[in-house]
């Protein structure tokens, strides 16, 4: 991958960008490299007493939409080297990641820059997440018919995912029709006989209509690594998506 100009930033000003919380976590970088990416980043800025008068200081902060420290730590990661690790982390107040996984950890990234529509940093962690999940369902032996601990935590990480995606404010910014729910919606479709016995996917996924939607479900015959366009949904178009805009 490229890494962004440095001529463009590497002289400007640190300014501080935090969490989105009352009590935020804050770290600093280059005031030019992240204004290549602040749409809808917002900014506030401190204001200082001398005597008595009031000046308005030279330093911005800007405050990126996420509560969790660490997917801040992966985004600075990512604007200096245009990629992240999930070893770059620290500790989280975040509500979401309570018992999270790595599918989780992705996601969150992923609602961040569809929050702030960078487009390179949302595929980027789309493809982490979808080559994470397939590289996690293929150490299991799911072609055997006995249940086993790799199985059933493979099975628990996705529904925990599905779980924060669907309810938690966490991932405010991601709608039903989004790529990356289309991608799991045609997974679990293709792994339906296994989802179906867990014991918290109905709740989760069928909150109120489980019993009478489920037992109807058809697994779909295909992975979504197979498919021409697994984020296109069924019966959607390029024409159709134009005449929406």
């Amino acid at each position: 991958m490229d890494e962004p100009p440095k001529a463009n930033w590497i002289d400007s000003s640190l300014v501080q960008l935090s969490t989105n919380e009352n009590t935020p976590t804050e770290y600093l970088i280059h005031r030019d490299l992240l204004q290549q990416f602040d749409n809808n980043i917002s900014i506030r800025r401190k204001r200082r007493t001398m005597g008595d008068s009031r000046e308005e200081t030279e330093q911005t902060q800007f405050k990126i939409h996420t509560n969790c420290a660490s997917t801040l730590m992966r985004f600075i990661q990512w604007a200096y080297t245009r990629n992240y690790s999930l070893a770059t982390s620290t500790t989280c107040n975040c509500d979401c990641l309570e018992g999270h996984n790595e599918f989780i950890d992705h996601a969150l990234v992923y609602n961040t820059a569809v929050s702030h529509e960078i487009p390179e940093l949302k595929d980027l962690a789309l493809g982490k997440l979808t080559s994470n999940i397939v590289e996690a369902f293929n150490s299991c032996n799911f072609e055997s018919d006995q249940d086993d601990v790799s199985k059933q935590g493979f099975l628990e990480g996705i529904v925990d995912l599905l779980d924060r995606v669907s309810y938690s404010p966490c991932f405010d910014k991601v709608e039903k029709a989004d790529k990356m729910m289309t991608w799991l919606g045609r997974f679990v479709a293709w792994r339906m006989e296994d989802f179906r016995r867990h014991s918290r996917f109905m709740d989760v996924v069928f909150p109120e209509m489980h019993s009478y939607v489920l037992p109807n479900m058809i697994s779909a015959a295909q992975p979504p690594w197979q498919l021409s366009n697994p984020y296109q949904l069924e019966g959607e178009t390029l024409e159709s998506k134009e005449n929406e805009g």
